[in-house]
């Protein structure tokens, strides 16, 4: 059983290890294996979020009796739907009746990989370790970063941030003093990518906000002094990504944020879809649309003169479905989606008031818009999280009345 929790926990961080040839990015390595180790424990236990995320995979099922999508993607769909039930499932019952930890060692030992391999990526061989994976887009090409055991830079970049949650929340302060530098190294000098690193930005900025709401005066001054910074060095940090990537979109963002849309095409598909569940909410009433509707929906809006710097016409022509993964959630069920939000809320409410896990949330939230939910790390950060917001908060409770 140790044997089979250990590949579990392997496939989990090790996402796009295409070890079968299955020619997908995102691999369900971990899910087969998280199905397995369910097979194995003769009780399991289960509770509300957990519940609540395989009622959202039996909708999944509802809804595509309806598909526009052709069959194999909308069973890939159900899939992706089945992924983060059947991981939190399995990583919760790891926690709570195997008694099982991911020793700091281990976790380490990932981290360590990921930094090598890009590394040896990023000065010696473009291409070193790629044969492990499905395909090796954007290596070393128009100024984007390498992408170590992924398959894009951008991937790289949502595998660092995912890695700085499950951090932040199963290890103490000194052990995360140890994986977030290196993780940050890895995000800005070796992935480069424009989306995780934005996406940081915007977490930090959120958390700070939530602060100066509760009138923290530590990080009140902290937000005055990032703000003083950053208005001088702007510039400064534009000359020193000049020629990447993130430095020409850094430019146009600070020009019109949403003019990016038509300067890049991976950021116009993206930014397109992230918004289109929220401007589902005003055009359609928040009712769900069900799969293969996106391009109809986004092209009936462009043609009617409306969001036109949010849709882009690449996006029209090359995108017939949404990408994402919480995005995608509300967009195909509409207000039947909050399933998936409430779940996460849930597994991490319990421990909200302490700093590195409100972080963390707000993180994983903002991170779920650009990856797929076949992506491994989704379901194993909820199932931790419930396992240490919940469990470990009553341990506490009871610990102190005794």
């Amino acid at each position: 059983m140790n044997i089979l929790v250990y590949i579990f926990m392997f496939f989990c961080f090790f996402p796009y290890l295409d070890l079968f040839h299955l020619g997908t990015d995102t691999q369900p390595n971990a899910m087969v294996a998280g199905t397995l180790v369910l097979a194995s424990l003769k009780d399991k236990r289960i509770n509300a979020p957990i519940i609540a995320l395989w009622l959202l995979f039996g909708i999944s099922i509802i809804f595509a009796i309806n598909s526009n999508l052709q069959l194999f993607v909308t069973v890939k769909t159900i899939l992706n739907y089945m992924s983060p039930p059947i991981i939190a499932f399995a990583a919760y019952n790891i926690f709570i009746k195997l008694g099982y930890r991911v020793h700091f060692r281990f976790f380490l030992f990932v981290i360590l990989s990921y930094l090598i391999v890009g590394l040896v990526q990023d000065n010696i061989s473009p291409h070193f370790m790629s044969f492990l994976l499905n395909e090796t887009r954007g290596v070393n090409l128009s100024g984007r970063g390498v992408i170590s055991l992924t398959t894009e830079p951008a991937f790289y970049g949502s595998i660092c941030l995912f890695l700085m949650i499950f951090s932040m929340i199963h290890y103490n302060y000194r052990e995360n003093l140890i994986t977030v530098p290196l993780l940050l190294f890895q995000l800005l000098f070796l992935a480069k990518t424009t989306t995780a690193i934005g996406l940081l930005g915007v977490a930090v900025g959120m958390f700070c906000l939530i602060q100066v709401f509760k009138f923290r005066l530590a990080y009140i001054l902290l937000s005055v002094s990032v703000l003083i910074v950053g208005s001088i060095s702007i510039n400064k940090l534009i000359e020193t990504y000049e020629d990447t990537r993130v430095g020409d979109l850094m430019g146009e963002f600070i020009k019109d944020p949403l003019m990016i849309t038509q300067v890049d095409q991976s950021a116009a598909v993206r930014l397109t879809a992230n918004f289109a569940p929220f401007i589902a909410i005003k055009e359609n009433y928040f009712l769900p649309f069900g799969y293969g509707r996106y391009n109809q929906f986004v092209s009936g809006l462009y043609y009617q003169g409306k969001y036109r710097k949010l849709i882009p016409v690449f996006t029209l022509q090359h995108k017939d479905k949404i990408g994402g993964g919480l995005n995608v959630v509300l967009f195909h069920f509409g207000f039947l989606g909050l399933l998936f939000p409430w779940a996460i809320y849930a597994s991490f409410k319990d421990k909200l008031q302490l700093d590195h896990y409100l972080f963390g949330f707000l993180l994983f939230l903002l991170l779920l818009f650009t990856v797929q939910l076949m992506h491994s790390m989704i379901g194993l950060i909820i199932g931790t999280a419930l396992y240490f917001s919940r469990v470990e908060s009553l341990t506490d409770d009871v610990n102190q009345l005794d």
